[in-house]
């Protein structure tokens, strides 16, 4: 019962990480990671008791959720929703757009230089928007799958050594 309960959230909670936030372009991927899950031997429906097939049933129809719902949510299309912050705040507006064209600039750091730093950013932040656009951008200034694969692999260390540095809270003085 227990080993049955944690599979389940197990995949619940992995279903959260990494299933619920994809960019639009990544919909199909999305529903093919949900069927996989799905199809998890933990979470086949398959006999047991009755409280265990529920508790299988709702896991597969919150993944199914999640999925639509993130689908939706992260639709690229969305941006165009940009231009009614462009009209409702146009004088703050106007100075971050020049202030994102500055910052992406040649100058110190080539623009390939500072699009990898935006992509392990945005895969550290997990906005799957600034992933897309940023990842096109770097690919635009000339970034290999190589140095994208380093970038990523610095936000992970970035991410997983901040939670290493943060567990010295746990313990007592």
């Amino acid at each position: 019962m227990l080993r049955t309960s944690l599979s389940i959230g197990l995949l619940v909670a992995l279903a959260a990480i990494a299933v619920p936030r994809p960019a639009h372009s990544q919909a199909p991927r999305c529903a093919d990671e949900v069927k996989k899950l799905q199809n998890a031997p933990e979470l086949r429906i398959q006999g047991g008791t009755a409280d265990q097939v529920n508790r299988r049933m709702g896991a597969q129809t919150f993944l199914t959720e999640a999925a639509q719902a993130a689908a939706q949510m992260f639709d690229m299309k969305n941006l165009n929703r940009l231009k009614k912050l462009d009209e409702n705040a146009p004088d703050s507006m106007k100075a971050f757009w020049a202030f994102d064209k500055a910052v992406f600039a040649a100058g110190a750091l080539t623009v390939q230089q500072k699009q990898l730093i935006a992509v392990a950013v945005a895969l550290t932040t997990q906005c799957p928007y600034c992933i897309e656009l940023h990842n096109k951008a770097a690919r635009a200034a000339g970034a290999t799958d190589a140095q994208l694969a380093e970038a990523a692999l610095v936000a992970a260390a970035m991410r997983a050594g901040a939670a290493v540095t943060h567990s010295t809270h746990l313990f007592g003085a």
